[in-house]
């Protein structure tokens, strides 16, 4: 199926895994700011989000408070809200993050084994339309340490909106096991009202629609929006056409959106999704999330965000 979004998969195709990115044009100006356990990305003064890399509550990496270009927070509030958001799994959809229910055994997703910072290989920096870091974590089970990983993460302004490149290797001394389980893989909250039960939609690159038709499927991209003010709104999840293995979808209408490669038969009822990672291989996983408040016309262009509209 084609779709207006085919184009910006390919651009995030062709630039992925770049180690920087060349400043073309002008646009609004990313910073970093530092806080305990925190990197807060700004765009032209105000938050975009920020990354968390000790919490002693949700025991791994995250992304929160994530803001499309309109300004409208596409992630659920972290921690949710009485009132304004579901309060279920208030320590475990933090908003954008990656993580598993059964490696090795431990089962991080739930926070029952910790994913501790160690240290910053490279970091934090902004330059112009794009920041990058990249750190280092500590995988623990009963005080043992069972992996590290190394995350790279990017932002970048570009015309159809921000992009999140998620780039993760994983790597141990003994045998890396990734069970085959629901929660695994790249996760994303959205915010309240962009729900499916808020009138919000699922989309997948194969056409399918919202939990029941695109949970267990597998394709491009997978995108969780609705119009807010009349401008479609939300993130789009593009796995790395060089993940091995491939994403399922795990899509659920309450706001939640994974891609899982390693979810075969607990999301399709077939086969077996559990991977065994020996020396000297590593486990990397790439992402792309890309965060919109744009119009997206016939041909794949973006049509310039309100918010930075200056033109009559």
């Amino acid at each position: 199926m084609q779709s207006p979004f085919d184009r910006v998969a390919l651009t995030f195709i062709l630039f992925f895994g770049v180690s920087c990115w060349e400043a073309k044009g002008e646009g609004p100006s990313i910073a970093t700011e530092r806080g305990k356990g925190r990197v807060t990305f700004l765009i032209d003064g105000k938050a975009f989000a920020d990354f968390v890399y000790e919490d002693p509550a949700t025991t791994r990496p995250y992304l929160a408070h994530v803001k499309a270009p309109s300004g409208f927070q596409v992630t659920r509030n972290h921690p949710p809200k009485k009132g304004l958001d579901p309060l279920d799994h208030e320590t475990l959809h933090p908003g954008i993050w990656m993580s598993f229910s059964e490696l090795s055994g431990a089962d991080f997703w739930r926070n029952k084994a910790p994913v501790k910072f160690e240290k910053f290989l490279d970091a934090p920096k902004a330059d112009g339309d794009h920041a990058t870091l990249t750190a280092r974590f500590r995988y623990e089970s009963n005080g043992k340490t069972i992996a590290h990983e190394d995350l790279h993460l990017a932002l970048i302004n570009a015309p159809e909106g921000r992009w999140i490149l998620w780039d993760s290797v994983l790597s141990s001394d003994e045998p890396l096991i990734f069970s085959d389980q629901e929660e695994m893989g790249l996760g994303t909250r959205v915010a309240t009202p962009l729900t499916v039960t808020e009138g919000g939609t699922i989309t997948s690159s194969e056409g399918k629609k919202n939990e029941r038709e695109v949970r267990g499927t597998q394709g491009a991209w997978c995108e969780y929006s609705k119009e807010i003010d009349g401008i479609p709104t939300g993130l789009l999840i593009v796995p790395h056409p060089e993940n091995n293995p491939r994403a399922y979808w795990h899509a659920r209408d309450y706001g939640m959106l994974t891609a899982n490669p390693f979810g075969e038969k607990s999301l399709t009822g077939k086969g077996d999704g559990t991977v065994v990672v020996n020396r000297p291989k590593n486990m990397r996983l790439r992402f792309g999330i890309l965060i919109f408040s744009a119009k997206i016309d016939a041909h794949g262009e973006s049509q310039r965000y309100p918010s930075l509209a200056n033109e009559n």
